[in-house]
């Protein structure tokens, strides 16, 4: 009888026990590229403990409870039955999960089997009130490791449910019924309900399967092994060896292959690696995937065949979450480092514009691109994974320089403050690159090498905010933790080590040779203009902070897995992502509607986010510093403030501490003061709401 639930109930387990095989089978865009993931146990044993409820759950909902005959003692109906922990709750169920002969064994103790109903009379027809159970006294899962060969000759993981051994004891079985018939209380009635109940689980057995099954289906197509990706190649994901155990945890090993275009020119340049896992302690995570360069070589592959141009501003907005820094999200660090007067250290000839303009640049990495920059070096750009946390990079590209020139901009109302400027740039960060405002400034194409380090540590967790001077009273004094509840590995820039090849500047088509030259002369001697105004609000940015480079593989969402902790190590021709779960009890309609889960998730995830103290009152304690600041200023002037540092401008450094300008910023002040301050504040107002959506 019970065994014939479990029965049942393994069907729905076995759903999530695949799915915990295959959570991290992500596609590795590369050719032969190999993938090795390390699953610990303790995050298979959370999994099922924290879903056990919910898939019992499922198959208690669609119980049958119409009438059903017991013969000669009377008809039960309204049933309904639940395997459940007989004293602890579900959050504390008692249970083990060990390997065992190459099998996986979970064993389940302190569950109940228990049900209630009505059970009617056969002779009078009246119905009184039943209630049955019985003790488990031990549950035991086996499962094995198998794979599944396709009709093309690959392999995917599988987890079978190789066995469900239900311990019972007869006289466990307590049958109670809420009358006084002589019948209730005689060992026929008990046996007839005992039989009965062993039969009907058998029956559901065969409607749980069908529908199962198609669950498993659902399942097992969320996960694509097989992917279409850019211009005809696929990707083909496939089991390189049988899944093992390992002390204590699961290894599986993939190799992809691409397939589709003509793979010659990538060949060439590949090593052949084979990555290990760590086992220092701190990558003893959770989860351990282990993946060769070539899984970036490959996504530089599809860049060289691919017609289209990718915009830096645009990267920098799908890089940076929604959430980051409480909803600000990329548009600060877009605002700041994509203007006129930032890249004005490499393109002088962007002093011509007497205001800060918005600009982008749109580059390409595909061949028939390159061969407009006439390099001699075009081949395909390529990344090699060196020991110590380093990379080195072969990197061939070209760029157009675009500036946003806005034909409605409005000219300085001179005397009225407002801020029709600041307005414009928000205008320029939301106009369509298509807008014919963006003008083409200047075309350039580089083939350069570099050495790039890489620190993992939990510095590179937080957002250290740039020094503003006397302005970083506006800021947060402690160090932001921007990557709490997101799902990325966070790095920091330690060392960048450039090497410019080949560098090519072009107007028009036409070839400027010595803007070239000066170009690649700045770009050689960028060390040399560190105390530039604009290169260092750049080197503060990107070698001060942490910055998201790897997510969290894109597991299974009716899993209830969130993005707890992580760590990353680069070695010689692979690199190590380790990560740490908190385990959260799902949901039917996750567990048993992928897509509908997915939605749920993500919401899920955003709603964590933005409930971290320190991002979500940012913006406001923004707000509120800037206006304290406003009025400091405004009252006491710049006399009492602390000395300012010098300004570069075109590399002639201003002393901001002279006494002539800040005569002239204290008379500047006076002047404001005589204007409606309410209406300022009201602006101000205007542009935060548009700048919180």
């Amino acid at each position: 009888m019970t065994r014939s639930f479990f029965g049942t109930f393994t069907r729905t387990l076995k759903q999530v026990a695949v799915i915990s095989a295959l959570l991290f089978s992500s596609d590795v865009a590369a050719n032969e590229s190999v993938y090795k993931l390390r699953l610990h146990k303790n995050l298979i044993k959370q999994t099922l403990d924290k879903n056990l409820e919910v898939i019992l759950a499922h198959v208690e909902e669609r119980q049958d409870k119409e009438a059903h005959s017991l013969g000669d003692s009377g008809a039960l109906e309204n049933l309904a039955m639940r395997v459940k922990p007989k004293e602890a709750s579900w959050s504390n169920i008692d249970s083990d999960l060990f390997f065992d002969q190459g099998q996986i064994v979970m064993e389940i103790n302190g569950l109940e089997f228990s049900g209630n109903g009505m059970v009617v009379d056969s002779k009078s027809g009246s119905k009184d009130r039943i209630f049955f159970n019985a003790d488990v006294d031990l549950a035991q899962l086996v499962l094995s490791l198998d794979q599944e060969l396709t009709d093309d000759g690959n392999l995917y993981p599988k987890v079978e449910i190789a066995d469900v051994a239900l311990t019972l004891h007869p006289e466990a079985f307590n049958v109670k019924v809420e009358g006084g018939l002589p019948l209730y209380k005689s060992k026929q009635f008990e046996e007839s309900v005992k039989k009965w109940m062993a039969k009907q689980m058998m029956q559901r057995e065969s409607e749980f399967k069908a529908a199962l099954q198609q669950t498993e289906r659902e399942i097992m197509s969320s996960f694509a092994f097989k992917k279409t990706m850019p211009l005809g190649t696929t990707a083909h994901s496939s089991l390189s060896e049988t899944m093992t155990l390992e002390g204590d945890n699961i290894v599986i090993n993939y190799v992809t292959e691409f397939t589709g275009l003509d793979l010659n020119e990538l060949q060439k340049g590949m090593r052949t690696i084979h990555p290990k896992f760590s086992d220092e302690l701190q990558h003893s995570r959770d989860v351990q995937v282990a993946i060769d360069e070539n899984y970036l070589n490959s996504a530089l592959f599809n860049l060289f065949y691919n017609q289209k141009s990718y915009s830096a501003s645009e990267m920098l907005i799908d890089l940076i979450p929604e959430n980051f820094l409480g909803g600000l999200g990329a548009m600060p660090i877009v605002n700041t480092v994509m203007t006129t007067q930032v890249w004005q250290f490499l393109f002088p000839g962007l002093k011509r514009y007497s205001s800060p303009e918005r600009i982008d640049f749109r580059c390409g990495f595909n061949k028939d691109y390159l061969k407009k920059g006439q390099l001699e070096n075009s081949k395909l750009s390529q990344v090699f994974f060196r020991e110590g946390n380093q990379i080195d990079v072969d990197l061939n590209f070209g760029c157009g320089l675009y500036v946003y020139e806005n034909p409605n901009k409005k000219a300085s109302s001179g005397g009225n403050f407002d801020l029709n400027q600041i307005m414009e740039v928000f205008q320029a960060l939301s106009a369509d690159k298509n807008d014919p405002a963006w003008h083409n400034y200047k075309s350039f194409f580089i083939s350069m090498s570099a050495n790039v380090e890489l620190d993992f540590s939990d510095k590179a967790k937080q957002l250290n905010l740039p020094d503003l001077g006397p302005f970083s009273m506006l800021l947060p004094q402690e160090p932001l933790q921007p990557g709490q509840g997101m799902p990325q590995i966070f790095g920091r820039l330690l060392k960048f080590t450039p090497t410019f090849n080949e560098v090519k500047v072009f107007d028009d088509e036409v070839e400027q040779t010595n803007e070239a030259a000066d170009l690649n002369n700045r770009l050689q001697n960028l060390k040399e203009q560190q105390d530039n105004s604009g290169l260092k609000i750049i080197t503060d940015l990107i070698f001060n902070q942490g910055i998201p480079l790897v997510p969290f593989p894109d597991v299974a969402p009716c899993l209830g897995l969130e993005a707890k902790d992580s760590s990353m190590q680069i070695n010689d021709g692979y690199a190590v992502m380790s990560y740490d779960y908190d385990v959260y009890r799902s949901g039917d309609n996750c567990l048993f509607d992928i897509k509908r889960g997915a939605k749920s998730k993500e919401a899920r995830i955003a709603k964590r986010i933005a409930s971290n103290n320190k991002q979500q009152n940012f913006g406001q304690d923004i707000e509120k510093k800037l206006g304290d600041f406003a009025s400091k200023l405004m009252k006491d002037g710049l006399a009492n403030m602390p000395p300012l540092p010098p300004l570069d401008i075109a590399g002639h450094k201003v002393d901001l501490n002279d006494p002539t300008i800040k005569m002239v910023a204290d008379q500047a002040i006076d002047k404001l003061k005589e204007f409606d301050i309410n209406k300022v504040v009201k602006q101000g107002e205007d542009l935060w709401k548009m700048f919180q959506k």
